[in-house]
């Protein structure tokens, strides 16, 4: 082939210019192939090419350098084909190459531009060392590439480089043109789009767009400067938005902190959600919305400006909310501290309210339940306690609220009570005024409860207390007090005797004869044993009469056949036929028997068989203790004259209505049982808990109608199309009236979701936020 040099173009016909110019204005723009063709003549061969010299003038309108040579020709091979430039090849039919080096390989190619090479049928490579290598792919700018199928870049550097990928950006750079990156806008994965300065879509069907944004995953959307959306499925949008979690949302950007320094919205937990600037859901499922809010647990939920759900299955929802126990839940904001459950399972709802204990709930603007007040409730404003298993309405004055102020005392009525029916139930005023009507019917029962008590016959009549009649060593006593005196008497005697019986025994000579008086026996063992066949084990026994035996360590046996077993040491049994058989026990009088350790057994027949007990008889042959003197100690024994002081007493108590011990039986209506309670403090009483119920079904009422408005809403949105939907509904419950707003975005063809939505009845409302995937 001949090359043309500058100096033998001329124009030819006017027709063929027209169409010259349009074939390269057409390829300029990208089109796939010239707009109609150079002629309509056979396709000439190689010796027909050549222009004659007198189709050829000078002109100055077209100019083009090279070697001049013939080394650097242009060569146009194919049918149709056009090649301009030193080196330029148009090498398949209707290609066109312009430039210097400029190649079109494939049939209706383009390349345009020093260097520019377009590989692919119907390709378009325009800019300097632009280049294309799939069929119908677009590479625009200097060192633009595109290399797939459909694929499209445009921009310095811009690499397109799967089919039906989009790359439009540059490289970066600051505001003084010097470049900040070394990326260029890339779309690597297969139908991936990136557009900004360098711009990174990596995954398959990932969308970057924003100078520095990033997609990496699958379907991943990343949308503003320097946006990372990092995982499969992952939707970051905002400045510097990070979303790294597989199914993760992070929407909003940073937030200054200090100068120079930013807090960065993120979402990097599985299926997490971010949204507000410095926002951040730092685990699986957790969901944080509002400026600075922060949910760090599994599934935990942070909603309002600078909330913060710290543990798994956490929520916090308003401005400074904190739900830092397990499992807690903060309802309430304030710009001055927050609403703080700590403890776990904890519930504090209300502004400024603060659940520290474990199981706790705190319920009011300034309600507070202690470390201490585990399994604890606090109800209403300002109530307060710190005290384990409680339900208080009121405050003892002795905690603090969240700023460190005093809360003062004071208490509150529960009104609408209904009466209880189980033993732990609370009562109400009624069911007092009904007990306390019923006190006399209970006297009888009283009454007979103390004569039985007292024994020895004793009864409650009608004319009043019948005295008891304890007999002792044949003497009838008809009081506690002169009973137990005469037993003391006895055995004070019978000890006396014993220490005389001991003195003397201790002057006879050995053998047991008293000088010259009769005779007396003496008996076995180590110890005193005065009598026949009598026997005083220890040094420290005594046994005294005809068979008196003593098995045991510092025993008395005092009468005939007295015996202390081998247990009962430090016992004293005095009378024929007494038995001491425990230690430390005693037996006086005929046939009396103990047999309980620190037993006393006193009177004829008298068995003791109980620790630390005296009795002065026995089941069957009970005695009377008489001449008791009156008690004063709170053990001493009470006389019958106490006892009918203390049942008169006990009468007049109940009769005149004193309702102050009843009243220690329900901790809701002590102060109204030790004052008395009125009908007109009754009847407020029940206007009070009227009051409560109806804001109570008032309540119930909105959020009913709440309910209705958001399911009419959602219904309202959900078959529609677009990418953005806007959804409003209404609803009525119990005479309530309510509206719901909500808003959802759709992605990737409707393939994921995001919605938000609200809803507001009177002075209640709600908020709730949701995603959703499908595949």
């Amino acid at each position: 082939m001949n090359r043309i040099s500058t100096s033998r173009v001329r124009p030819v016909l006017g027709a063929r210019r027209t169409l010259v110019a349009a074939v390269v204005l057409a390829l300029a723009c990208g089109s796939v192939q010239a707009a109609a063709p150079l002629t309509t003549a056979p396709r000439l061969g190689p010796s027909q090419r050549v222009l004659s010299a007198a189709d050829v003038t000078t002109s100055g309108y077209f100019a083009s350098n090279g070697a001049g040579d013939g080394s650097d020709d242009a060569y146009a091979d194919g049918y149709h084909s056009v090649a301009v430039g030193a080196n330029a090849l148009a090498s398949s039919d209707d290609a066109t190459a312009i430039g210097s080096g400029a190649v079109a390989f494939d049939t209706g190619s383009t390349a345009v531009g020093t260097g520019a090479i377009a590989q692919g049928a119907g390709s378009l490579a325009l800019g300097q060392s632009a280049n294309t290598a799939g069929d119908y792919a677009s590479a625009i700018g200097f060192g633009a590439s595109a290399s797939g199928t459909n694929a499209m870049a445009m921009g310095t550097g811009a690499t397109a480089g799967n089919a039906g990928t989009i790359a439009i950006g540059g490289v970066a750079v600051d505001s003084g043109g010097t470049p900040i990156s070394d990326q260029v806008t890339t779309a690597a994965g297969n139908l991936a789009m990136a557009f900004g300065a360098s711009a990174q879509a990596q995954g398959d069907e990932a969308v970057a767009i924003g100078a520095l944004s990033g997609s990496y995953g699958f379907g991943s959307l990343s949308v503003g400067s320097e946006a990372a959306a990092m995982a499969d499925n992952a939707t970051a949008i905002g400045t510097a938005a990070s979303a790294t979690g597989e199914s993760s949302t992070a929407i909003g950007g940073p937030s200054q902190i200090f100068p120079g320094l930013y807090d960065l919205t993120q979402a990097t937990g599985f299926e997490s959600t971010a949204i507000g600037a410095a926002a951040m859901a730092l685990n699986d499922g957790a969901t944080a919305i509002g400026g600075h809010s922060r949910a760090e647990g599994n599934a935990s939920i942070a909603i309002g400006t600078y909330s913060y759900a710290q543990e798994a299955n956490n929520t916090a929802i308003g401005y400074n909310a904190a739900a830092t126990g397990v499992n807690s839940i903060a309802i309430g904001g304030d710009d001055r501290s927050s609403t703080w459950a700590y403890g776990t399972n904890s519930v504090a709802i209300g502004d400024l309210a603060m659940a520290k204990g474990d199981e706790s709930v705190a319920l009011g603007h300034f309600a507070s339940v202690g470390f201490d007040g585990a399994n604890s409730v606090a109800l209403g404003m300002n109530s307060a306690t710190d005290e384990v298993g409680v339900v208080t309405v009121g405050s003892d004055g002795t905690m603090t609220n969240r700023y460190g102020e005093k809360i003062p005392a004071f208490t509150r009525r529960i009104t609408n009570v209904g009466a209880g029916v189980g033993a732990t139930d609370a009562v109400n005023v009624g069911q007092l005024e009904a007990a306390i009507g019923q006190v006399s019917v209970g006297d009888s029962a009283v009454n007979a409860a103390f004569a039985s008590a007292f024994g020895g016959g004793a009864q409650m009549g009608l004319t009043g207390f019948v005295p008891p009649a304890y007999a002792i060593q044949g003497t009838s006593y008809s009081n506690a007090g002169d009973a137990f005196a005469a037993v003391d008497g006895v055995l004070d005697s019978a000890l006396r005797g014993i220490a005389d019986i001991r003195n003397q025994m201790g002057s006879l000579p050995g053998g047991g004869s008293p000088g010259s008086g009769p005779q007396v026996p003496s008996g076995s063992g180590n110890g005193l044993a005065v009598g026949d066949n009598s026997m005083a084990t220890d040094p420290r026994d005594t046994a005294v009469g005809h068979h008196a035996t003593i098995g045991a360590d510092g025993s008395v046996a005092v009468g005939s056949n007295a015996t202390v077993s081998a247990a009962a040491t430090n016992a004293v049994a005095v009378g024929a036929d007494t038995s001491v058989t425990a230690a430390s026990a005693t037996a006086i009088g005929q046939g009396a028997s103990a047999t309980a350790q620190n037993s006393v057994a006193l009177g004829a027949g008298s068995v003791a068989d109980q620790a630390n007990t005296v009795s002065v008889g026995a089941a069957g042959n009970q005695r009377r203790v008489v001449n008791v003197a009156a008690g004063t100690a709170p053990t001493d024994a009470a006389n019958v004259s106490q006892v009918d002081q203390a049942l008169a007493t006990a009468k007049s108590y109940a009769d005149t209505g004193d309702q102050q011990t009843l009243a220690r039986a329900n901790a809701y209506t002590d102060s109204k049982i030790t004052n008395g309670v009125s009908r007109a403090d009754f009847d407020t009483f029940r206007s009070h808990v009227d009051d409560q119920f109806h804001q109570v079904n008032q309540r119930l009422d909105r959020v009913g109608a709440m309910g209705t408005a958001l399911s009419q809403m959602s219904m309202n949105t959900s078959g529609l199309s677009g990418e953005n939907r806007v959804g409003v509904g209404a609803g009525n419950y119990g005479g309530q009236s309510a509206v719901a707003v909500g808003y959802q975005r759709a992605f990737h063809q409707n393939r994921a979701s995001v919605s938000i939505g609200a809803s507001s009845s009177g002075s209640e409302s709600t908020v709730g936020v949701g995603a959703g995937i499908s595949w």
